[in-house]
């Protein structure tokens, strides 16, 4: 067991999703470890312990929308954790993403320490299926220089493939693949008696692709119910087109411990994923998946479970053909439970190994 570290972090406030739950998770894991860890948000920290020491960002818990809190943060908020990292003798300085990779980067530069950034997602991506063109301008000069210097672990291969096509001059200090392990819930009971529950899981946004599912439903002949589990700003959208579908049901979001037993299928037509945390779930619970070929995808499932996310008939076909097919189902689950074996690590122990080899770089300007 290393010495005792110091560890600086920060995000703004929780919020649901797979992002936050591993990035409390490999908090409680540092802590498990006997190493202090100091976070910076603007509402209090949902982890209470000894050695884990929140400190608030001054902005009101209610307003962290808009410009105007967005430009504060990280124009003070690197200042509040430089001098963190000053005041607590700092041993090491982690983040989850782009915009806190470059708070970070004042108390990194100038304490000489290394920042290790885990990547999730390829941000702009999704700016892109937005059609926010300019902030993806924007975003692409600002990941440059957030993660100039840094050690970088992403989520999947692709990730990183991303960013050297993007930035083929960026220097990193390293950079290596660290995917999400295969979560641990209880087991859940599929394919009962029609109609068969399908469900889509996540944010709902457009780079999640609801719409898609909605056209190949029309088109689907078995008996099925489809579910959306998630929230997001095309909700009330959905709520609109489909509050007369009674095979339709807006779900919001739910614990990942209880919602598996209420899926069959689960549908993921998705145009971009970092590492998608509901696949994964997925093939923890034996549960098949239907995915867009997209790389995320292609990372974890076989081939022959990928679609292309614009065909809403051949969606249709292939959801008509598994549930009117119960070989081929229980045959697609032996696939994925091959498939998945190599997501079963100590995800915990692996995040604290590379949290706790990072040597600092005293002294570097």
């Amino acid at each position: 067991m290393p010495a005792p570290l110091t560890i600086l972090t920060c995000y703004y406030r929780p919020k649901p999703g797979g992002l936050c739950r591993r990035y409390f998770r490999g908090i409680e894991a540092l802590l498990a470890r006997g190493h202090t860890v100091h976070y910076l948000a603007v509402v209090p920290f949902p982890i209470t312990h000894a050695r884990c020491i929140a400190h608030r960002f001054p902005w009101p818990q209610n307003a962290t929308q808009g410009l105007v809190f967005w430009t504060l943060f990280h124009l003070l908020a690197p200042l509040q954790l430089l001098w963190l990292s000053a005041r607590y003798r700092v041993d090491r300085l982690y983040s989850f993403s782009i915009n806190y990779a470059w708070m970070l980067k004042p108390a990194a530069r100038l304490r000489g320490l290394r920042n290790r950034v885990f990547l999730r997602a390829d941000v702009l991506r999704n700016e892109e299926l937005k059609g926010r063109h300019l902030s993806r301008l924007l975003g692409r000069r600002f990941e440059a220089s957030a993660l100039s210097g840094a050690s970088v672990c992403a989520v999947a291969q692709d990730l990183l493939d991303q960013l050297s096509r993007r930035h083929p001059h960026l220097l990193l200090a390293d950079a290596q693949v660290f995917p999400n392990d295969l979560p641990k819930l209880p087991p859940a009971q599929h394919l009962r008696t029609p109609p068969y529950r399908l469900a889509s899981v996540g944010i709902l946004e457009e780079r999640k692709n609801p719409a898609l599912l909605l056209q190949a439903l029309d088109a689907v002949r078995s008996p099925v119910h489809l579910s959306f589990y998630g929230s997001g700003h095309l909700l009330a959208a959905l709520r609109q087109r489909t509050q007369h579908d009674p095979r339709v049901t807006l779900q919001g979001w739910a614990d990942p411990a209880t919602l598996w037993s209420e899926i069959d299928l689960l549908l993921m037509p998705s145009r971009h994923e970092g590492a998608p945390n509901a696949v994964l779930e997925a093939l923890a619970q034996g549960i098949p998946v239907l995915a867009s070929d997209i790389p995320a995808h292609r990372e974890i499932l076989p081939t022959y479970q990928l679609l292309s996310p614009d065909d809403a008939d051949l969606w249709a076909r292939s959801i008509d053909r598994l549930v009117e097919d119960a070989a081929l189902l229980r045959r697609w689950r032996d696939d994925q439970a091959a498939t998945a074996m190599r997501l079963r690590f100590d995800w915990n122990q692996s995040f604290c190994s590379i949290i706790e080899a990072d040597t600092p770089l005293r002294g570097a300007t």
